[in-house]
């Protein structure tokens, strides 16, 4: 497994995954993943509340039909927080 990066315990139920990926946030948290509908251990992650908590602490959030893994740096989310909100005030502009 990679630094940094952490899993739910196998086989738990969707309140045990929302309660780990909430715990696992850290101040150097920047993007939280989920898959749907397909998870190795036959459970569908709770894919509104998990973007509901990743919106809480203004993370990126990805969900998935398989999950890869692609690292990235605080420089670069900040780029692309740029670029989202240069595209939301065209968009709204």
């Amino acid at each position: 497994m990679s630094p940094g990066l952490s899993l739910p315990p196998k086989g738990c139920s969707k309140e045990e995954v929302l309660a780990a990926m909430r715990a696992a946030i850290t101040p150097n948290t920047i993007l939280m993943a989920a898959s749907a509908p397909a998870y190795p251990h036959g459970v569908v992650d709770p894919i509104a509340k998990l973007a509901a908590v990743a919106q809480e602490h203004g993370l990126l959030f990805s969900a998935v039909l398989m999950a890869g893994f692609y690292p990235i740096t605080r420089e670069r989310h900040a780029r692309i927080r740029k670029l989202l909100a240069r595209r939301k005030a065209r968009v709204e502009g």
